[in-house]
């Protein structure tokens, strides 16, 4: 194994400390939100969306309403 990819596993078998805002478009055809792996840990709060109406380039297909989110999330 690398030692950059040795780094990576031990990383990742650590929980995640900061917060995250995770969204998924309603119509992606790429990432289901089902399909999201959810064996990493968090540590820190954690939100989840699903937006309606988009596909998988949501700050494309409405930026306004993801940059809103986004803005609104972190306040």
């Amino acid at each position: 194994m690398r030692p950059g990819m040795l780094w990576a596993t031990r990383r990742m078998s650590r929980p995640i400390t900061v917060p995250m805002l995770q969204l998924h478009g309603a119509n992606d055809g790429c990432i289901l939100p089902a399909q999201v792996d959810d064996r990493h840990q968090f540590a820190a709060r954690r939100t989840r969306e699903v937006a309606p109406n988009v596909g998988h380039f949501l700050h494309i297909e409405t930026p306004e309403a993801i940059a809103e989110r986004i803005a609104a999330w972190a306040a």
